[in-house]
This record gives C-alpha cells, structure tokens and sequence, in this order.
C-alpha cells in the first residue's frame, strides 16, 4: 500500500496518542472538578432554629432563640 508509508503511520500514531492524552486530561478534568462539588455540599453547614418562651433551667418564662449547626460542617 503505497498510501500508508513509515512516515504516515507514525503520523497517525502521533495523533492517536495526542488525542487520547487530550481525552485523559479531560475525564481527570470532570472528576477533580466533581469530588470537588461533592466535598464542598459534604461539608455544607444545616442551621436549624429553636424557640421557646420558657427556660427550664431557672423554671421562668423567657424568651428563647437558639441556632444550632445539625450539619456536616464545621462546628463553631
């Protein structure tokens, strides 16, 4: 076959290899980027509010508000 010599192979090869290196980058790309997301929503804080109107610890009514960190994330 005349039309595919050495040098033609080697060219395909070439680009083959280039492609699929291009191709690799890509899909590591993609998955860095969504481990990122899923640690990012993994550590994502959930604020829950309370409320009440009586204090049991001094047995008076009091008005209560409290905000509690029930998530994943940092506890501060």
């Amino acid at each position: 076959m005349k039309f595919l010599n050495s040098e033609r192979l080697n060219l395909v090869i070439a680009l083959c290899a280039i492609f699929i290196s291009i191709a690799s980058f890509y899909a590591t790309y993609l998955q860095a980027k969504a481990a990122n997301i899923q640690v990012r929503v993994m550590t994502m804080p959930v604020v829950t509010f309370d409320q009440g109107d009586f204090d049991e610890s001094i047995q008076k009514p009091t008005i209560i508000f409290t905000l509690h960190n029930t998530g994943s994330g940092p506890k501060s």
